[in-house]
């Protein structure tokens, strides 16, 4: 009979662990191995593998992608870096002007900011371990003038001033024609409120001026805004219209503009002599009130919060209006509805820069079976064929407007002003004032 016999025999040879594997057999003889010492004895070798520490990863940088601050006031911006092995060093990077890196104990642990304007700024944050391994991160500063999310702002030409609303402005009580309790933006801002979209703490501030263009909108300063001691104003009362919005960052923006761009006050300049839309007299007022409404849409996107709503234009004139010489009723209904859709189509396309931020209302359609009655006097009185000079001076008063009136007796259920034959009455303001509601919140 044979017993077999087994030992672990540990050893350690030049650092390697080294395990003998010792049969022992009690046999008086073993033909697989030779006698030693009375015993059987063979041995295997299992060397571990030596251990090694892991490879050194980069650091890992802490920031947030945006830095946010108020004109005027002095924000900080944490940056936090960890490393596997050792403290990692921030390293400096651009900053616009008025950021600072702020240390402690030698290191940079945060940005400080006093912005002195609203804008964008894109800057990198990177940071090194001591075996030179880097971590980066791109943020972006901005900056704003304090937000007033409950707030709108009304901007644009007559249209959006409310222009004839308020009688006494044809005493000359306003150049800029507003009416602040009667324009769409007013008459928004206060449904808005009423359907808890807005809160009470907002206010509505309307800086639209009657006759201006989409230059005046940047280039003219006028009042409107907000009280000298708020400090949307800066402590001056008079700002660009666009000034006026950037420093308010209201919620909301309303904007109508682009009619006098096109000079649809003077509708004779832009037909032929057949009375049809003359296109290349008309293309070069588009191409700029385009490149420079664009302008405008950039710099609200940049430099404020604000969510823009855009309106086209109705159609004013009457179902058979007076027209011009050579071109009246049918005639110049098909002129002005061929003019009216280049210039929607403008605004339009400048609406689509942000889809999200900047909402269109198409009024195209608005006003039709409600266009503009005969107006007051008779036909005889505004074309300036009767009282002598009183009639020269009514008809250079209202000429450009005329053509809208309806020749004859009054067709439509009118939301147009009987003075002037193009801009809303007070239906008319509620009629556009409930179409931007119901784009700002649908069937809301």
């Amino acid at each position: 009979m044979r017993f077999l016999r087994l030992w672990l025999v540990g050893a350690t040879v030049f650092g390697a662990s080294v395990v003998l594997l010792a049969a022992c057999s009690t046999a008086a003889e073993d033909r697989s191995g030779a006698w030693v010492g009375g015993l059987s004895m063979q041995t295997t070798t299992a060397v571990a593998t030596p251990t090694t520490s892991p490879p050194n990863q980069p650091p890992e940088l802490d920031v947030e992608p945006e830095f946010r601050a108020v004109v005027g006031e002095v924000t900080q911006l944490t940056i936090e870096a960890t490393d596997d092995a050792d403290d990692p060093v921030i390293l400096l990077g651009s900053l616009p002007a008025g950021a600072r890196y702020e240390r402690t104990d030698g290191r940079i642990t945060s940005i400080v900011w006093k912005p002195a304007a609203p804008g964008v700024w894109p800057a990198t944050v990177q940071v090194r371990d001591s075996e030179g391994l880097t971590a980066s991160a791109d943020i972006q500063l901005i900056a704003r003038y304090r937000p007033r999310p409950n707030s709108l702002i009304g901007l644009g030409d007559s249209v959006a001033s409310g222009h004839g609303r308020d009688r006494d402005d044809y005493l000359g009580t306003d150049d800029c024609w507003r009416a602040e309790d009667e324009a769409y933006s007013a008459l928004v801002f206060e449904t808005l409120r009423q359907r808890a979209v807005l809160n009470l703490e907002g206010r509505h501030a309307l800086v639209a001026c009657s006759g201006a263009d989409v230059e005046a909108m940047v280039t003219v300063d006028v009042t409107g805004g907000f009280p000298a001691d708020d400090d949307a104003s800066g402590g001056d009362q008079r700002h660009s219209q666009v000034e006026w919005a950037v420093r308010a960052n209201a919620g909301y923006v309303t904007i109508t503009v682009g009619a006098n761009d096109v000079r649809f006050d003077r509708p004779w300049e832009l037909m032929t002599d057949s009375g049809e839309l003359n296109g290349p007299a008309m293309a070069p007022k588009l191409r700029n009130l385009g490149f420079q409404l664009r302008s405008i849409v950039e710099r609200l996107l940049v430099e404020t919060d604000s969510t823009i709503i855009f309106t086209t234009y109705y159609d004013p004139a009457a179902t058979s209006p007076q027209g011009v010489d050579g071109c009246e009723r049918e005639c110049f209904k098909a002129f002005l509805d061929d003019a009216l859709a280049g210039l929607n189509a403008t605004i339009t396309e400048v609406a689509e820069l942000d889809p999200e931020r900047v909402l269109i209302v198409d009024l195209r359609t608005l006003f039709d079976g409600h266009g503009a009655p005969n107006g007051l006097g008779p036909d005889a009185l505004r074309s300036g064929e009767i009282l002598g000079p009183v009639g020269d001076f009514v008809a250079d008063l209202f000429g450009g407007t005329h053509p809208y009136c309806a020749k004859g007796d009054t067709l439509d259920d009118t939301w147009i002003s009987e003075i002037d034959c193009v801009h809303p009455n007070h239906e008319g303001q509620e009629a556009i004032a409930e179409a931007v509601v119901e784009v700002v919140i649908p069937g809301g």
